[in-house]
């Protein structure tokens, strides 16, 4: 059975205009296929009906498990900041779409960077090939349905506010140019974000500062990537 389903696959990959890049199937998906191949042949072996309504019936929990993976991509708005060594990145991924952020986000040709990403976005349901195109986010300010995301870099100016302004997190790249104590004259958040590519001297500066404010802080190029549902 094996040796035939490996035939199948590679016949397959030898049709014009196949593709087997971008397939992507999760352990529940694996092992029902594998539940759904074991009693079908027992049912063809054996002859036996209570096992082809055992295949019939993983085949429907693979449709519905599918379905409701399907609904969860369509629904999704996440923020994604990765940790890439030298470079700033952010995705927002919001039903099948990718937004970008960060200073490096418009365009490198790193492989290691291009290869974290394509993992990321096939993690969360959306191909290489699926015809939409990341979108540059060019404002400081990002509000999702939950949560609202400042994110600041050396374009960004700060100015005195009569009364805080409230933000749940924010970003601070690697050439931002403000001290934590003018941010957070400004700002009230939740948790502070040091990106990746920030020089370590800096982030030991930061976390001096976020420390004596007892602020919340995270360091991707320490703690590893940082995921949040907005």
């Amino acid at each position: 059975l094996i040796r035939c389903l490996n035939g199948c696959i590679e016949r397959s990959d030898r049709l014009p205009f196949a593709l087997t890049e971008n397939i992507r199937i999760g352990l529940m998906e694996t092992l029902l296929l594998y539940g759904i191949l074991f009693f079908l042949l027992l049912a063809i072996l054996r002859r036996n009906t209570s096992c082809l309504l055992g295949s019939l019936l993983l085949v429907l929990l693979l449709c519905i498990h599918r379905t409701g993976l399907s609904y969860h991509f369509r629904s999704q708005h996440k923020l994604v900041l990765y940790d890439i060594p030298g470079k700033e990145h952010i995705d927002i991924f919001q039903g099948q779409r990718v937004w970008i952020w960060g200073e490096d986000a418009p365009g490198s040709d790193d492989p290691q960077k291009q290869n974290i990403l394509a993992a990321s976005r096939r993690a969360h349901g959306i191909p290489e090939d699926s015809g939409k195109p990341p979108v540059q986010i060019t404002q400081a300010l990002y509000r999702g349905p939950h949560q609202t995301v400042l994110h600041i870099d050396r374009l960004f100016q700060l100015k005195p506010v009569k009364k805080k302004i409230p933000v749940d997190l924010i970003i601070l790249g690697p050439s931002q140019p403000y001290p934590i104590t003018r941010i957070a004259a400004v700002f009230t958040a939740k948790q502070y974000i040091f990106a990746a590519g920030t020089p370590l001297w800096k982030i030991r500066y930061w976390k001096k500062e976020a420390d004596s404010l007892h602020l919340r802080h995270h360091t991707i190029s320490e703690q590893g990537a940082f995921e949040m549902e907005l």
